[in-house]
């Protein structure tokens, strides 16, 4: 990584919390490195939200990562590992859009393309996405399986956070080796 930490830190970061602190230590550096107003350019995006998805490990169980709004740490998710039967976004930039539909009443749907209703929404393991970011508090276990925890009222603080906000951009990265 740029910040100082070498690819061989990453790699022998084995859990999720210490992977979260190597990501905030790269967060603080890249603060350092830019000026405010270049960091505003940009993170904000002519004002619209910016979300990124920073996947920091994946298993059978799903990949892991951390929810950065406007720079900031929001909070965990978990979405569908590469293989299987379950589809997983690709790394890469995208629009979201407010989605209203039967289940889930009012969240935002990641567009991609030959594929919908990839949504943001609560959830606790992978077995509750298709191909969706299940949004929680912090990682842990549940009945033996990778979870994020506290998913509802995550989910509710996600929402209220963006209750004004119609479309936003998500970037989705990949930081299993090294976070770009």
């Amino acid at each position: 990584m740029s910040n100082g930490v070498s690819r061989e830190t990453w790699n022998r970061a084995e859990d999720h919390d210490t992977k979260l602190d190597l990501l905030f230590d790269k967060l603080e550096y890249m603060e350092t490195v830019f000026s405010p107003k270049r960091i505003c350019l940009l993170g904000a995006m002519g004002g619209r939200q910016n979300i990124k998805l920073f996947r920091l490990e994946q298993t059978g169980q799903g990949a892991l990562g951390a929810l950065v709004l406007n720079g900031q740490y929001f909070c965990s998710f978990l979405m569908p590992d590469a293989g299987g039967d379950k589809y997983q976004i690709p790394s890469g930039q995208y629009k979201c859009k407010r989605f209203h539909g039967h289940k889930w009443k009012d969240t935002f749907e990641i567009v991609v393309e030959n594929h919908s209703a990839l949504l943001f929404h609560s959830g606790n393991v992978e077995a509750h996405s298709m191909g969706c970011v299940l949004l929680g508090q912090y990682p842990g276990k549940l009945k033996g399986q990778r979870a994020v925890l506290n998913s509802g009222v995550t989910f509710k603080e996600f929402m209220r956070r963006l209750e004004n906000v119609k479309e936003f951009d998500l970037s989705i990265i990949d930081c299993y080796g090294e976070c770009v």
